[in-house]
């Protein structure tokens, strides 16, 4: 019976013959233990033993390293989770409840912070941007219709208007990066606003108390005080908004582009060539292929590389691109005074006083009654926003257009002045040459002159040591 015992027991880590180590390496024999003994563990299902320290302490190293963390409670040959005993009281597991909350209490608090910071930082960027891009739409629009359209009061902003105003600034940065343009992107984003006032501005607008001085009445002649009664007319100048931005911006800028890459080719002899980069492969290229030479003048190259170094500036480039609105509205300004003394100017501009009476400019309330009604008044609605223009373009004073075109003429000037510049920069790079200076200051006897050139005399000491420095066979 006992000896049935014997063989149905099973086998325990004090059974081996020989004890190996897989982490430190070392082995022991049943009959010669180390001194002082160290304890062993087999943790897992496979033949793997180790010294518990060892173990301990491997378990403990792969803990600590996020790559192994995951895999330091296994064995690495069975897969085995090990098992740890050890004496854990209760108020030691509450401490260690305590802290794992603690600690993802802090995380939660760490990311809800870093998104406040976050948020509060937008809105800053927010409030800002939107406060630049209602000054923009004043400047570029006039006070006038910004009072129709917008009005001071956030309140009565459409949800549009909060979207579409702090994207100015953005997209007229973005503008400032892209290829030369005739007019940067400004344009297209200020005019297509909604051509009637929010509600609360039109119940304002219908008491007859709105009112501004923007533009003086008094250098308008008689003859070009346009009456109130344009409601009635298909067609108006300016164009619309809508067929400034979509057809007319589109249109002029393609000509001028031709126009100027010929200038180009007339006064430099080739286009220059980083502008030759930017616009790639063009349409509008093709046809100057012969009247540009295969290779530019080096000099123009290099003078537009330095004209550029000193343009490419971060700061100036975001700078130049937030001034757009107020270098437009200067330039308008510029020409509203040159109206004074030009009477096709001032049709041209299309000057009307100030409102007085406002009450044409808002819409309506009649209700459209059946199909065809609703879609007259759709066709209506299309007709004015496109062709004709509604009331509050067509009887307000239309400072977008006198801006629109002062603007257009101020990057007119701005081209001219710069490829005077890269002008002058080249024919200064092609006129260089280095300036020849005589011998005064060398030693005349070191120097390999011409036969009949008056040498002074050597005196023997010199005479040796001249002979002593030259190479051999000289």
């Amino acid at each position: 019976m006992d000896r049935r015992r014997d063989i149905t027991r099973i086998p325990t880590i004090h059974d081996l013959r020989v004890k190996f180590c897989y982490i430190c390496q070392e082995e022991e024999l049943f009959n010669a233990p180390n001194d002082p003994p160290r304890a062993w563990t087999h943790p897992c299902t496979c033949t793997l033993v180790a010294h518990e320290s060892c173990l301990l302490r491997w378990i403990q190293t792969s803990q600590a390293d996020a790559a192994r963390a995951a895999n330091a409670m296994k064995c690495p040959q069975c897969g085995t989770k090990y098992e740890l005993i050890s004496n854990r009281p209760q108020i030691l597991r509450l401490l260690g409840l305590m802290n794992r909350i603690l600690h993802r209490t802090g995380r939660i608090v760490t990311l809800f912070g870093v998104a406040g910071m976050v948020g509060v930082f937008a809105s800053g960027v927010y409030a800002i941007a939107t406060i630049y891009g209602s000054w923009a739409v004043k400047q570029f629009i006039g006070q006038e219709m910004h009072g129709l359209l917008l009005s001071d009061d956030p309140n009565v902003w459409r949800w549009t208007t909060l979207v579409n105003l702090p994207s100015i600034p953005f997209a007229l940065i973005l503008a400032r990066f892209q290829p030369p343009r005739l007019i940067p992107s400004i344009i297209p984003i200020l005019l297509l606003w909604p051509p009637i006032p929010p509600i609360h501005v039109r119940e304002v607008l219908a008491s007859n108390a709105f009112t501004t001085p923007f533009t003086p009445s008094s250098i308008l002649p008689a003859d070009l005080r346009i009456s109130r009664s344009w409601s009635n007319i298909l067609w108006s100048w300016p164009p619309t908004p809508a067929l400034f931005g979509f057809i007319l911006v589109p249109l002029v800028r393609y000509v001028y582009r031709k126009a100027w890459t010929r200038l180009q080719v007339r006064v430099l002899g080739s286009i220059p060539p980083r502008e030759l980069a930017a616009r790639g492969q063009d349409q509008e290229l093709p046809h100057l292929q012969d009247q540009v030479p295969e290779n530019g003048p080096p000099a123009l190259e290099v003078a537009e590389q330095n004209i550029a170094t000193m343009r490419s500036s971060l700061g100036r480039r975001i700078g130049g691109a937030l001034l757009v609105p107020w270098i437009s509205n200067r330039m308008g300004a510029l020409l509203l005074a040159a109206s004074k003394h030009s009477i096709i100017l001032r049709r041209i501009l299309a000057l009307r006083p100030p409102l007085q009476q406002i009450t044409a400019l808002v819409p309506g309330h009649v209700q459209a009654q059946g199909f065809l009604g609703q879609l007259q008044r759709k066709l209506g609605t299309m007709w004015q926003s496109t062709i004709r223009g509604s009331s509050a373009w067509v009887e307000t004073d239309p400072v977008w257009w006198r801006n629109a075109l002062g603007l257009g003429l101020f990057v007119v000037v701005k081209d001219t002045i710069e490829l005077l510049h890269l002008w002058l920069a080249t024919r200064e790079l092609e006129s260089r040459h280095v300036k020849n200076r005589d011998f005064a200051r060398v030693e005349i006897r070191e120097l390999d002159l011409v036969p009949g050139f008056p040498r002074p005399a050597l005196d023997p000491t010199a005479q040796s040591q001249r002979s002593q420095s030259l190479p051999k066979g000289l």
